[in-house]
Order: C-alpha cells, then sequence, then structure tokens
C-alpha cells in the first residue's frame, strides 16, 4: 500500500499526531471547564472535522480557536472522558450513560493542536459500544 492509498488516520499516526500530553491537557481543561486553557492549546489555524456519520451533516467542519473550543465544550457537557488509543493515536473516548458518543484525536504542531478529528457516528462507533 503506498503513502497516497494509507487511509488519513494511518498516515498521521507517525506524523504530527498530539503527543499523549497535550491530549490529556486538552481532557482535563474540558474537564474541568477551563476554556481560556482550552483556547491556549489551540493553534490560530486549528480545524475541527467532525464525523457524525449523517446523523447531524456527515462531516461538519469547524474552524479557529474560539469555534473548535467551543464545539469542544457542547461535545464534553455532562459527558466522561478517558483516555485511549485511537486508530493507534493518543486521544480520548466520549462517554455519556455509559454509551460510547464519540472518540476524539489531534494532530499538532509546535505544541499546538492543528486539527482535531471527532468521530460520533454510531455506525463508527459500534465496536466501543460492544459489551
Amino acid at each position: 500500500m503506498s503513502r497516497v492509498d494509507r487511509p488519513a488516520w494511518l498516515r498521521r499516526r507517525g506524523r504530527g499526531a498530539a503527543d499523549r500530553d497535550l491530549m490529556e491537557e486538552l481532557a482535563i481543561a474540558l474537564m474541568t471547564g477551563a476554556d481560556s486553557i482550552t483556547r491556549s492549546l489551540l493553534h490560530r489555524d486549528v480545524v475541527m472535522l467532525v464525523d457524525s456519520g449523517g446523523i447531524a451533516p456527515a462531516m461538519e467542519r469547524l474552524n479557529g480557536p474560539n469555534e473548535v473550543a467551543a464545539a469542544l465544550r457542547a461535545l464534553t457537557a455532562e459527558t466522561s472522558i478517558s483516555a485511549a488509543s485511537i486508530n493507534g493515536a493518543p486521544g480520548f473516548v466520549l462517554t455519556r450513560d455509559g454509551v460510547v458518543i464519540g472518540t476524539v484525536t489531534a494532530e499538532m504542531r509546535r505544541r499546538l493542536l492543528t486539527s482535531v478529528w471527532v468521530v460520533s457516528s454510531p455506525e463508527k462507533l459500534r465496536h466501543w459500544n460492544r459489551r
């Protein structure tokens, strides 16, 4: 499989994936409601892609630290956050009422998050909810 043929998550696994410490900082900021810290972890040109699997727009794109921070805050409200390896990259899982409702991974540059990927498609989260 050539580099071009590999899926995006596999291409980013070794290149630019946010490290575990930065993802943990983001999770703590979100859990504690520290909006200014959340925004400080985001690059000024940060982009967030949300794959909801057609429940909402199939792929929603958000731009800028204020918009991304607000979306992450809304997504994590009344949700537990736990560290996880998402397709080989550090990230976290969002759980509400015992059901995984999303996964979050990111890419960084110079210790700031440049891209954030959220998967909330029930179909794509099916294996996270097997018990």
